[in-house]
């Protein structure tokens, strides 16, 4: 990706997250382009948007009612929530000599969410929703008494521990220490950190949950490198679709608890099992997240077809018990 590149997706973003948008009455649906330079870059371009309809329409035929109109803002979900696509391009093939959009990383916000995060109510501190649905053993840390205590309490036998500094993706801010000095030598206590138990694992679950259940989940076989619960981090892996049926009960109850408690309409929510007494653990909830992943038995667009039938069928069900 190039400078320009990034530097538009950036004033995207902070646009997005602006609390300003809060303010907006209606579903409002915003599409983030990869690559400004793709035929299908257009809303960046701040070219005509019909094109973009057109393109969504081939892969979305099925639920286009819902989500193309003239302004993008069609209400099928709850007024005040926003849906976001991020949209790439297909590689150019023989057989096709057209750019196709793909879409992924799909996700939502919720108004409510932020006005009670604001006005301090209701919703938990993430870390204690962790806590409670199977975080693996460790504590936040402020100062180094702090450090020093948890780390005595989780280190393993040969003086292993995690130290995870919140707010990052993909492995950065997680790292693996031998002892307390090498901690103490990497924290950063003006940030949010933890200490957290080292578990050994070669795979990990990513669980997706919409509107308080789980729809999907992929099996991620990682390797044992302890960063390799972040997805995207590790060099090698497979990346399976699985069925519901095959994911133990406890982590479909634990995901979808912590994302009704965390006040998230759709999350990815990460699980890791213990190599050695097959105990799962959570490790995120991660809202956004990337619906686009490569696993084997399905397509992005029908992922992205059953996420919105699923949106559309909770909002008319919520409709019809008022």
């Amino acid at each position: 990706m190039t400078g320009k590149e990034k530097k538009i997706q950036l004033k995207i973003k902070i646009l997005f997250f602006n609390k300003n948008i809060w303010k907006i009455k209606k579903v409002k649906i915003i599409f983030l382009v990869d690559n400004p330079n793709y035929e299908y870059g257009i809303l960046v371009k701040n070219r005509k948007l019909k094109l973009i309809n057109e393109t969504i329409e081939k892969y979305f035929k099925d639920v286009i009612d819902y989500v193309i109109t003239d302004k993008f803002d069609k209400n099928f979900i709850e007024k005040g929530n926003t849906l976001v696509f991020r949209i790439r391009s297909h590689k150019e093939t023989r057989e096709n000599e057209k750019k196709y959009i793909k879409a992924g990383c799909f996700s939502t916000y919720s108004e409510e969410r932020e006005k009670s995060i604001l006005e301090n109510k209701n919703f938990k501190d993430q870390f204690l929703i962790y806590k409670e649905n199977g975080l693996m053993p460790g504590n936040k840390v402020k100062k180094r008494e702090e450090v020093e205590k948890v780390y005595n309490e989780v280190k393993g036998e040969n003086g292993e521990a995690i130290l995870k500094q919140y707010g990052l993706t993909k492995g950065a801010g997680v790292s693996k220490h031998l002892n307390l000095d090498s901690i103490l030598g990497k924290i950063d206590f003006e940030k949010e950190n933890a200490v957290l138990k080292f578990i050994p694992h070669d795979f990990s679950y990513r669980v997706i949950v919409l509107a308080g259940k789980v729809v999907r989940v992929l099996k991620i076989f990682t390797g044992t490198d302890f960063r390799s619960n972040a997805l995207g981090q590790e060099k090698t892996r497979e990346t399976i679709a699985i069925s519901l049926d095959n994911v133990p009960e406890e982590i479909k109850i634990k995901a979808e608890r912590g994302v009704i408690e965390s006040g998230i309409l759709t999350a990815g929510v990460d699980f890791i099992t213990d190599l050695r007494d097959g105990k799962n653990y959570l490790c995120e909830i991660n809202s956004p997240f990337d619906w686009s992943l490569e696993y084997k038995g399905g397509k992005t667009e029908d992922v992205i077809k059953m996420i919105l039938g699923e949106l559309i069928k909770i909002t008319k069900e919520k409709r019809a018990r008022k």
